[in-house]
This record gives C-alpha cells, structure tokens and sequence, in this order.
C-alpha cells in the first residue's frame, strides 16, 4: 500500500500523523498568495534599486537584493529564444552539458503572439555561462529537435552562486520503504507544497530491498531545495531509518562524477 493510501484510511502511525499535522507553507506561487515585505527587506530593496513588480508573487530575499548589484562581468544568466514550441523539458536540458543549473524558467510559445518558447537559464558559475553561450554562437550551435536555438546574455543579471549552493544539485534522491515510496507520490505530496517544473524522474529497487526515486527538478532554488526542506519538515524527526534523501549529481555539469553522499534525515541539519 502505497504512503497516500495509508494517509486516507487514517492509520496512525507517527510517519502519518506527521503528515498530517507538520505545518510547511506552500509557496506564494502556488497558493495566489502575495508574501508581506518586511521593513528591513523593503528597506534593502530600496537601498539597491530593486525594481518592484506588483504582479510579483514570490518572496524578495538576499539573494534577489545580491544580484541587483551583479555586474555585466558577473552574470551567470542566459536567455534562450527560439525553442521548438513542442519541446520537452528533457530536451531541451539535453543540449545542456556545460555546467551545474542554478535555476530555469520556460516561457511557453503563444499562438497568434510567440511562435516559439524561450528560456531563462543561470548557471552557478560565469564560465559554464560563457561555455553555453560560445557553443550557441559557433559554426555549428546549439539544436533543440535539429533547430538551432539563439542564447544571449538576459538583462536580469544574476551573480556567479554562493558557496551553499555548491553542496546541492536540481536533482535529488529519496530512499525508503517499497510499499510506501513511488515517484507519483512524491510528485503528489510536492505538488501540494511548492510549484515546480519536473524534467526527469525514475525509480528502482536497491540491493537491500529499498526503493529509490530520482527527481529532476528544472532548478535548485525553490525546487529541489525545497523539496529536501519539505521532506525533511515531513519526516525529519522520524526515529528510523528506512527514509533517507540527498542531492545527487546534475548530469548538466561534465565536472561532477559521483553523486553526493547519501545522508539519513536526522543528518540534515549538518548540510543546509
């Protein structure tokens, strides 16, 4: 019986109560909700010249404070335009090779307005940028379903990542009981806490008996960091050890070899 099932017929186990009861809040995105500034934040922003949108719905935070300072040298975004309009995400990610994702954002094509989609893509690191970027204006660019994409430097700058963000990957693991784990749960129980954008997912059964289910989200922040912190608010204080998660290597970056090691929950205080 899968974890879902076990959640509606009201067994009460403490996995389930904790389900039930932990108090994670979903994102602004996801609920219509706009988040409140707080003066020192409202403060900062001004200070930087953040630019404010009122359709806005996300929260505004360091990070976003830190790269309305980042130079024209710094920027680790691109802007992809002229994708295939029936492109997947997978597909696209497949002409990515060049270095760890920090974050991407699909812009769907519109009929009668955009005949193709575009894309916002950052890197944690100004050389993977330049290396995308040299490959999409060499002799032979870059293809999405044997059509040549266009990739320039995105006007909404964004710095080369903090060091935290070295440790994680938009990829992650999640170990844990057979009967209990599968992708679609996951894809559920994250669905109902946070937007997200899924380019990849697969599950297997390990040696010992366990599953394991691989989710690769489009971006580290606010997806896979957050789908870590979600599960970890939701089963975190567990006393067991069958439920285990870590990030696990980005097939974008040719640098990483081996995934990062795996870690039990009452662990991941140690490595946010």
């Amino acid at each position: 019986m899968v974890l879902s099932q076990h959640i509606k017929s009201h067994q009460q186990s403490f996995v389930h109560k904790r389900l039930l009861s932990a108090d994670f809040v979903p994102s602004a995105i996801l609920t219509g909700n706009h988040l409140i500034l707080t003066p020192d934040i409202a403060r900062k922003a001004r200070e930087v010249g953040f630019p404010f949108n009122p359709n806005y719905k996300g929260e505004i935070t360091g990070f976003d404070l830190r790269n309305a300072k980042c130079s024209e040298e710094e920027n680790c975004a691109i802007r992809i335009q002229k994708i295939d309009p029936k492109a997947s995400l997978s597909e696209i990610f497949d002409i990515i090779t060049h270095g760890k994702v920090l974050s991407f954002h699909l812009n769907p094509a519109v009929e009668g307005v955009y005949s193709h989609a575009a894309a916002r893509l950052v890197f944690l690191t100004r050389a993977a940028a330049e290396s995308f970027i040299g490959d999409a204006d060499s002799n032979e660019g870059l293809q999405i379903r044997k059509q040549r994409i266009d990739a320039l430097w995105n006007r909404d700058k964004v710095c080369p990542a903090e060091t935290h963000y070295q440790k994680k990957s938009r990829v992650i693991r999640v170990k844990g009981p057979v009967d209990k784990l599968s992708v679609k749960m996951l894809d559920k129980f994250f669905k109902s806490k946070f937007a997200f954008q899924l380019v990849a997912s697969k599950e297997w059964i390990e040696r010992d008996g366990y599953k394991v289910v691989e989710m690769s989200f489009s971006s580290i922040r606010a997806q896979s960091e957050s789908a870590v912190k979600c599960f970890r608010e939701f089963f975190g204080k567990i006393e067991s050890e069958e439920w285990k998660v870590w990030y696990s290597r980005d097939p974008c970056s040719p640098v990483e070899t081996s995934a990062y090691p795996q870690r039990n929950l009452r662990s991941l205080e140690n490595w946010r």
